[in-house]
């Protein structure tokens, strides 16, 4: 069958005319059979405009094998119409018999229900000679979940309708309410994709509750294959429902790889469902934060637990266990995943850490401690979960306080991010400072290719010297902000040793975003031309400094912004090896470009627009560079 969705349910109008015949009707329990009149009716269905549904806004289309179960009388008149025209568009001829007891014809005002049933239905019972929906059940397993909200329709629409008899018209309702999940992994590694069917494959588990005990008729189960959606790892399922359904308690449980990976349970509000309504349930899916040893007998220590705080762990897999404040865990192999969750409300600010210079004091006290080398994998913020229930806990989605997670890691040099796996920040509520200096000074993490940092939009200094003199540190996390903050990234990578930047996608800038942001990364020698291309409105020192004295970097990112703010590209290549930048500027202030060409190579290309005047000089165009206009 094509598709079936253009999507969101639509309602539709009939117009039916007749003429009469005679057939026998079927009736099981009944011998011998009953002789009855049958009429031919010709039904013309409309989309009804005026009752449409917001399943995206969109229209239902009809096709070839789609039926019209027919019934009124206390089933006494009964029978199927067909579909012979209109097949998809959402105007659509039906016709068939009916069939009414021997005497008479149909009172005018008799009422008529009528149930639309398709070839792909997967919900209603028929009895197909008798034109009888004999009961509507929603399956629990097999056929229990759809991939797409187009599939879900096509299975598991209720479409009815109620009209009398001399109307010869009719306006179908759909009954089914949709729940449209889209679960995001953020803390899986792409190879995963290229892996066996079982690998990505994922357990989807829907349990609700009646009362206290789980409801097997409004609960489902299934599977579904992982698949990427633009730059994440996603899972997407739908699953149907009666109006008037109840959520109570809950529960959506996802499993990656039968088993490989951790349970992900996510817990959804009490709710009354709606039919003719799709609600968007959107998880992100990650690990809580996890250790993995690399060599034997190691042994971790949990450092910021306080009595109330429900810390736990959970030590290759055996289950959750309560985790006492001052407790060390002895890890018996090398290769055992331990995993941490807490509901701890307070900071995890490293105690030595001052906020006010940035520097922690002697000693410090980071937010673990390790005795042998280890990896580190899954969300920070499973540290910050909440949930009323004692074995509730849903991983936090906002920092709840400022230099939250403030020089966590910093004087901590025996962990690395795990190869294959994300380590993930995924909060979307920032608090000002949170994760300023978070792993500053750190020499033993390589790369940075597997954070993520999950914020859309950033607060004040909320990354300030994160990675600031990570020495071994050669490619940077994944940002997917598109809104910063003031000085959010300011000093963010300076003095480590990138040899590739990240993608900036951000396009609301702040006062000194940037600021800093690279200097004195001497391993970087080229950055993407196109890095800062999107970007036409600045703030006053969102570029300050951003790559001064990166002293091996050769090429500028293009500058397209044509309206310059105070300082806002000062000292930005300074002491570079940058010969090549394209600046489209027309206008300028107060400290814009100053000294933001000094001490570069004596040679180099310069374009610019068209009729713009430069002055020449390190704040503006050098004097022995050749000048191109576009």
């Amino acid at each position: 069958m094509k598709s079936r969705v253009i999507l969101y349910t639509a309602l539709f109008f009939a117009t039916i005319s007749i003429s009469c015949s005679k057939e026998d009707r079927y009736t099981p329990e009944q011998e011998p059979e009953q002789k009855e009149n049958t009429i031919s009716y010709t039904v013309t269905v409309k989309e009804g405009t005026s009752t449409r549904a917001s399943l995206d806004g969109n229209s239902y289309v009809f096709q070839t094998d789609d039926k019209l179960y027919v019934t009124g009388d206390n089933d006494n008149v009964h029978g199927i119409l067909k579909l012979v025209g209109g097949a998809g568009t959402s105007s659509a001829t039906f016709s068939g018999d009916l069939s009414y007891p021997t005497g008479s014809e149909p009172d005018p005002k008799l009422k008529l229900n009528a149930t639309l049933v398709s070839v792909t239905d997967k919900i209603h019972d028929t009895i197909t000679r008798q034109g009888f929906v004999n009961a509507t059940t929603y399956p629990t397993s097999e056929n229990a979940i759809a991939s797409s909200l187009q599939e879900a329709v096509e299975w598991y629409s209720d479409f009815t309708a109620e009209s009398e008899y001399e109307k010869k018209s009719f306006i179908l309702h759909q009954n089914s309410a949709f729940l449209n999940f889209k679960v995001t992994y953020v803390d899986l590694s792409e190879s995963i994709l290229d892996g066996s069917t079982e690998s990505k494959t994922v357990a989807i588990t829907f349990t609700n509750h009646d009362g206290s005990a789980p409801d097997p008729v409004s609960s489902r189960s299934g599977s579904m294959v992982l698949k990427k959606e633009a730059e994440d790892i996603v899972t997407n399922f739908v699953a149907a429902f009666p109006d008037g359904t109840n959520l109570n308690k809950a529960i959506i449980t996802v499993q990656v790889g039968g088993g490989t990976y951790p349970e992900r349970p996510f817990y959804l509000s009490n709710a009354t469902l709606a039919g003719n309504k799709k609600y968007n349930v959107s998880r992100i899916s990650s690990s809580e934060f996890a250790v993995q040893t690399r060599v034997a007998n190691t042994t971790i220590k949990f450092n910021y637990v306080s009595e109330g705080d429900k810390a736990q762990y959970n030590m290759d897999n055996a289950g959750w266990t309560d985790y006492a404040p001052g407790q060390v865990l002895t890890v018996p192999e090398a290769g055992t995943v331990v995993l941490f969750r807490s509901k701890r409300t307070a900071s995890y600010e490293n105690q030595n850490h001052n906020t006010s210079t940035g520097w922690p004091t002697a000693g410090g006290k980071p937010i673990f401690s390790f005795s042998q080398n280890v990896y580190i994998f899954g969300d920070i913020m499973s540290l910050k979960c909440t949930g009323d229930e004692d074995d509730e806990y849903i991983i936090g989605t906002s920092i709840l306080n400022e230099y939250e997670f403030g020089g966590a890691f910093w004087g901590l040099h025996n962990f690395d991010i795990h190869p294959e796996r994300y380590f993930v920040l995924s909060a979307q509520n920032l608090k000002a400072n949170c994760y300023q200096n978070m792993f500053r000074g750190n020499e033993s993490i390589t790369t940075g290719k597997h954070i993520i940092i999950s914020a859309y939009k950033m607060a004040p200094f909320c990354c300030n010297g994160m990675f600031k003199e990570c020495k071994g540190f050669k490619s940077a996390p994944v940002i997917k902000a598109t809104v910063l903050a003031e000085s959010c990234c300011q000093s963010m990578f300076e003095l480590c040793d990138l040899t590739e930047v990240p993608a900036l996608p951000a396009t609301t800038l702040a006062e000194s975003c940037y600021r800093q942001m690279f200097r004195g990364s001497t391993h970087l020698q080229s950055v993407p031309k196109d890095l800062l291309s999107h970007v036409t409105n600045l703030e006053p020192y969102c570029y300050f400094s951003m790559f001064d004295e990166c002293s091996n970097l050769k090429n500028a990112p293009d500058l397209p912004a044509e309206t310059l703010v105070p300082h806002c590209y000062e000292r930005m290549f300074e002491k570079t090896k940058v010969s090549e930048i394209k600046c489209l500027a027309t206008s300028f202030a107060s400290g814009s470009t100053s000294n933001w060409l000094n001490t570069v190579p004596a040679s180099g290309t310069f374009t610019k627009k068209a009729g713009v005047t430069w002055t020449s000089g390190a704040s503006g165009i050098p004097s022995g560079w050749t000048v191109v206009e576009e």
